[in-house]
């Protein structure tokens, strides 16, 4: 079957006891019904850890503690069905984690969602422009086409090197707000027009000065929007509220952004990465709904939260490297994305925000 997937997709390796934030806690595991016809037959005492640790009328593992493991998780955070078992014997969730797929007909993208600290390693280890395997691909729906167009477009406008960052995701802003107006008003005309023209023009001038203060009223829009989020992590609105007390004092605040850019100014292609990560997951979601603007601006949003507790962390002193960025990355990937609760309530709120509102995010 044709496909797409990152460039680093088939290097992922799960690093197991190794995870600082292991999946197989705090996780509902279902297990789907060839993998509870198996389970059934295992004999012996690891058969009958099985036939008391799922709930067979729900279909997922029975979590244990307070901290909700996964009752095969051992001491050493190891799988005790592997090792019984073999990786062969792991029910469909926990086999493909971190990956998610989106189907078309005959062709099929797959990736590696960030909520998996290895995953979110991956994806920021590298200096190269992010990319991707794919097969040619057609659908006889117009719409379609122009989208996997548009999102190559975007790519464009979010790796051109040549501007800040905070640029580059201005002129995405105001591409996808001009691509909603297209599909607004149903026209693919002018849609494949607006691609054209931005495939030539990868960035706009604009008047967005990247100062401390501006950027201040961002991050108190995200904080505030983050509070009326579902909850993922118990300690995660402990982090909010330290992050609201800390954007209060603007000196502090330029202070940390002043050593950010200073000392690791050159690691700003990682945040180019999350954004042509955001916009190769979301983006052809559009297609559903015909919401291009919440698609777009989900990523947007969370590359500001990913790079307040980036400043954070230089506030307290702590280096930026790709592990600790890969795990802020992941603690507002567990918190956003896999939440469908709370990327429906962005869905919402970026669908019903004006240009104005938008290109307020900056």
């Amino acid at each position: 079957m044709k496909g797409c997937r990152p460039e680093y997709y088939d290097r992922f390796r799960c690093i197991a006891g190794a995870c600082k934030d292991s999946c197989c806690i705090g996780w509902e595991i279902d297990v789907d019904e060839e993998k509870q016809s198996y389970y059934r037959s295992i004999e012996g005492e690891l058969g009958q850890k099985l036939h008391t640790c799922i709930d067979w009328k729900e279909g997922h593992f029975i979590l244990r503690g307070e901290e909700e493991r996964c009752p095969f998780l051992n001491e050493g955070n190891l799988c005790d069905l592997i090792i019984g078992l073999g990786e062969e014997s792991l029910c469909d969730i926990c086999r493909e984690h971190p990956r998610f797929y989106d189907w078309y007909e005959g062709y099929t993208e797959v990736g590696l969602g960030l909520c998996c600290e290895e995953a979110a390693r991956l994806l920021l280890s590298s200096e190269e422009k992010c990319s991707f395997l794919s097969d040619d691909y057609a659908d006889e729906e117009p719409w379609i086409n122009v989208l996997l167009d548009a999102r190559e477009t975007a790519y464009l406008i979010i790796q051109n090197r040549r501007h800040s960052i905070w640029e580059r995701l201005y002129s995405l802003a105001v591409y996808i707000e001009e691509l909603q107006q297209c599909m607004d008003f149903d026209s693919l005309e002018e849609a494949e027009e607006t691609v054209s023209y931005y495939r030539e023009n990868p960035w706009i001038e604009n008047t967005y000065s990247g100062s401390v203060g501006d950027r201040r009223q961002v991050y108190d829009e995200v904080l505030r929007i983050c509070c009326d989020l579902e909850v993922m992590d118990p300690a995660w609105p402990d982090t909010i509220k330290t992050l609201q007390k800390f954007i209060e004092d603007e000196r502090r605040l330029e202070r940390a952004e002043k050593k950010l850019n200073e000392n690791y100014g050159g690691l700003d292609y990682q945040y180019e990465h999350l954004a042509v990560y955001f916009t190769y997951r979301y983006f052809m979601k559009s297609r559903e709904d015909s919401n291009i603007r919440s698609k777009g601006m989900i990523g947007v949003f969370c590359i500001f939260l990913i790079h307040l507790l980036d400043l954070w962390n230089i506030d307290q002193e702590l280096a930026i490297t790709t592990e600790n960025r890969a795990w802020n990355a992941k603690n507002c990937s567990k918190e956003i994305e896999y939440s469908e609760e709370n990327l429906e309530k962005l869905n919402d709120l970026f669908f019903d925000s004006d240009m104005e509102a938008i290109c307020g995010l900056f």
